[in-house]
């Protein structure tokens, strides 16, 4: 009868083992499905990147094309009658590039605009004086 018992606890415990190690891999599965996804969305932003610095962006591509090439926008919003698509590294919040994609009422690439934050000139955090120091 004990070894029933001992049994039955033993069968219990791994089927819920089992459960967390088959949730466990699903997100391991998922997270890197994102990597993958954002490694493809970084390479896309490189060209468009390379391509803006050349001023290489051919005007009048339809939205399409554009996200056929340079892959998906971080952010669309409506500006001005226009619709703007916003492009940065997929892994940093701050990015120091970005490239601004402006189409028209036609959904028609009208022009772009690259924008290049230089690092800033801010001392490093151990020589920064806090308030209340002199």
């Amino acid at each position: 009868m004990l070894r029933l018992i001992l049994l039955l606890v033993f069968i219990v415990s791994i089927f819920g083992c089992s459960q967390q190690l088959k949730t466990l891999m699903i997100v391991s599965k998922e997270k890197a499905e994102q990597e993958r996804y954002i490694d493809l969305q970084n390479s896309k932003f490189a060209q468009l990147l390379k391509d803006a610095k050349a001023d290489k962006i051919k005007e009048g591509l339809n939205m399409q094309q554009v996200v056929h090439y340079y892959g998906e926008p971080l952010l669309v919003k409506e500006e001005d009658r226009k619709t703007v698509y916003l492009y940065r590294d997929a892994g940093e919040f701050f990015a120091k590039e970005k490239v601004y994609l402006y189409f028209d009422s036609d959904e028609k690439l009208e022009s772009f605009i690259l924008e290049e934050i230089k690092p800033s000139k801010l001392k490093p955090a151990e020589q920064v004086i806090s308030p209340g120091q002199d």
